[in-house]
């Protein structure tokens, strides 16, 4: 069941340099974290790198591996940067799926409604 659903999941890639820190929330840690009220909102991009490597070396173990399977690694892992508003989508955009069938199937959308939008397969699974 957990592959079908990633099957059907497709990823919005965007350089967020094109945006300005006014129309972005940077969230270390998922924004709706219920363990330990871990989410932090910082301000500008520079900020939340800066923070997201500091906070990735702290939770590496001693071999310098993230535990995938600790819940505040899982949460860090889901830190976002969300938009504020509409977004239209571009040939800046690119779009990630996990399947040449789900390729497809975007690709079709995209053509029905005039998008030229790169559309790729991410067989490692990064996201």
């Amino acid at each position: 069941m957990k592959n079908q659903l990633s099957e059907n999941m497709i990823f919005l890639n965007y350089n967020i340099d094109d945006f300005s820190n006014n129309e972005l929330d940077f969230y270390l840690y998922h924004p709706i974290s219920k363990s330990q009220n871990n989410a932090i909102k910082i301000n500008d991009l520079m900020g939340f790198k800066e923070k997201l490597l500091k906070e990735e070396k702290k939770l590496q173990n001693d071999m310098g591996y993230l535990d995938f399977s600790d819940n505040k690694t899982q949460q860090f892992l889901m830190s976002e940067v969300l938009i504020k508003d509409r977004i239209y989508l571009s040939g800046k955009w690119k779009i990630g799926v996990f399947s040449f069938a789900q390729k497809q199937i975007v690709e079709k959308k995209l053509e029905k409604n005039n998008l030229k939008i790169e559309v790729f397969i991410d067989d490692k699974r990064y996201f």
